[in-house]
């Protein structure tokens, strides 16, 4: 958030995919494999205070969130469970990690701290939900749900309360990030196009 560093993925082969993490001037601080054969990391994330790179990666038959320190070493392990870990995302106050899970069957939200106690399911819908991301006062989660039939950007409070649907399309919403503590950013398609657009969302 502050742009002294930033992370991305880069194809290194056929369906490989590697993380590179570099400081604010350029200079490469990590380039990351993700091992032999078919695999790559996905969705990294950084951490406030710039110890750690969160990101997702398949291994042991199930996809796990792990984290390194910004020059790649020091390799933990952040959730392990049954089914797809994706998406995670800090809290800018530094003090949880959401992300979303397969575990139960079907994709939900899930908070927990950042040593990965106190485990907590946020949502409870019939549908995907995914792509959870932190307003910038650490209050509130925007996240990306298909409870109602196709993707649409919900809000909730960040202990999971107050769950409320902020666009409203026949087709897709999806990708929200904030531009401020009450206002979300999304990826919005429309005829056949791709464009971004804002909502104003009740703190």
């Amino acid at each position: 958030a502050d742009g002294r560093m930033f992370a991305f993925l880069r194809t290194s082969g056929t369906l490989r995919v590697n993380l590179v993490i570099r400081d604010e001037a350029g200079a490469t601080l990590a380039d990351i494999p993700p091992g032999p054969g078919v695999s790559g990391m996905r969705s990294p994330a950084i951490a406030p205070d710039h110890a750690r790179v969160a990101y997702s990666f398949a291994e042991g038959g199930r996809q796990q969130l792990f984290a390194v320190r910004p020059d790649g070493t020091a390799r933990a392990t952040l959730v392990d469970s049954p089914g797809i870990n994706n998406w995670p995302t800090f809290s800018p106050d530094g003090s949880h990690v959401a992300f979303a899970s397969s575990r139960e069957g079907d994709f939900e939200i899930y908070s927990m701290r950042v040593d990965g106690s106190e485990l907590q399911r946020l949502t409870h819908s019939p549908g995907q939900d995914i792509r959870p991301r932190f307003s910038p006062d650490s209050r509130q989660i925007a996240f990306t749900s298909h409870r109602d039939g196709n993707a649409e950007i919900y809000v909730m409070q960040a202990d999971g309360t107050r769950v409320r649907r902020v666009t409203d399309s026949s087709e897709r919403d999806d990708y929200p990030d904030w531009l401020a503590p009450n206002r979300v950013v999304y990826a919005a398609e429309q005829g056949g196009r791709h464009d971004l657009f804002a909502v104003t969302v009740e703190p």
